[in-house]
């Protein structure tokens, strides 16, 4: 298996896509996401694994977003709005894309409180993300397997914890910027998985589900570039089952949880909140033994 750390990946920046992409694919399979598989943060850059990552200490209200609506999603106006949601939106705007554009938010903002206006912040639709990180696009006409056989993408049952089906896709990006002056490595590496299932644990239909990429729940991303801070160069991005970007993420029975913490559950390292930043995460490596392809 492939180790998920920044400098792991960077290192082995020489293979392409397609099917030897899985050496990118198979770190991100690893993405648990759900709240049992948390670290204590308190110990910096710690690689969580079973006996150890089980052991979380969790915020209050553990760790989930209040205020919602009335079909339980966090509300994200208003005075009943959790602050977790502004927090969310000062990452978004902090980590942007490579070569980030004014884009039109609909939130006033997050550290000014200045109206809604175009701003440079991270892509706000998930086809947005992926043609910032150079995704390979699926073609007119082409059947969704043809795709996920050209692209290398995988589809699989997480059965350990999350129980539901998911599709999982990487591809490598140039990613220049600061990196080429410091001398070191400009391909960066994106990763994204779409989750399935009308509920957890529904081993016959989630699978189903993401084999024929029906009804999608969310999808979280996560990417590593060089050109970023070392300790800052994995970050985290969510967007819910009809591409739009969202400041939570629900990959539990429990509730939703503000990004990136609910992200940095299991990949480790912790929210700085003066960079309003992930610090210290990393990918994860795949166990195949509990997951069902």
């Amino acid at each position: 298996m492939v180790s998920g750390d920044g400098e792991g990946i960077a290192a082995n920046t020489t293979h392409t896509r397609g099917s030897s992409s899985w050496w990118i694919v198979l770190p991100l399979a690893g993405w648990l996401g759900s709240y049992g598989c948390g670290i204590d943060t308190a110990v910096l850059n710690p690689v969580p694994v079973i006996g150890t990552a089980l052991n979380h200490n969790a915020a209050p209200n553990q760790d989930l977003v209040v205020g919602l609506d009335d079909h339980g999603w966090p509300l994200r106006a208003g005075a009943g709005m959790d602050p977790a949601i502004t927090e969310a939106r000062r990452f978004y705007d902090t980590l942007q894309a490579p070569n980030p554009t004014d884009q039109p938010v609909d939130y006033p903002d997050p550290f000014s409180g200045a109206p809604a206006a175009p701003r440079k912040t991270a892509p706000l639709t998930l086809d947005a993300w992926k043609q910032a990180f150079q995704i390979p696009v699926r073609s007119p006409n082409e059947s969704i397997s043809a795709y996920r056989a050209r692209t290398g993408v995988v589809v699989y049952y997480n059965s350990n914890e999350l129980g539901l089906g998911r599709e999982l896709g990487c591809a490598e990006f140039d990613d220049k910027g600061e990196s080429e002056v410091r001398g070191a490595p400009t391909r960066g590496i994106a990763c994204y998985v779409t989750n399935y299932g009308t509920t957890f644990r529904d081993t016959n239909n989630s699978l189903r589900m993401a084999e024929e990429g029906l009804h999608p729940k969310n999808t979280v991303c996560i990417t590593y570039r060089p050109s970023a801070e070392p300790g800052y160069q994995i970050q985290f991005y969510t967007y819910d089952g009809n591409g739009d970007r969202r400041e939570w993420a629900q990959l539990d029975t429990l509730g939703p949880r503000p990004v990136p913490q609910v992200c940095m559950t299991c990949h480790g390292g912790y929210y700085d909140a003066e960079r309003h930043l992930a610090r210290f995460a990393r990918f994860l490596p795949l166990d195949p033994n509990v997951v069902v392809f």
